[in-house]
């Protein structure tokens, strides 16, 4: 799947968009950045990779599947 993008995108493009930062992975969580490392830390969120610079990378897909399992339980929480 790594080799599959998008028209007119080279592969580090199609890449970058399959992993998020720290704050990116945040804004989508709803979270600040040191809330994502945090989650990081706990294990809650997986990092995919670590840039030259060390900053860690999240999978898009993984930040999606942890707001959404977030959004239940919120969404169980005012039900229950």
């Amino acid at each position: 799947m790594l080799g599959r993008h998008g028209p007119g995108q080279t592969w580090e493009e199609a890449t970058m968009e399959r992993f998020l930062t720290p704050a990116e992975a945040g804004h989508l969580l709803g979270l600040t950045a040191a809330s994502v490392r945090r989650l990081e830390r706990v294990g809650a969120l997986p990092a995919a990779a670590t840039t030259d610079g060390r900053i860690r990378l999240f999978r898009r897909a993984d930040v999606t599947a942890l707001a959404r399992r977030r959004a239940l339980q919120k969404k169980g929480a005012h039900h229950g």
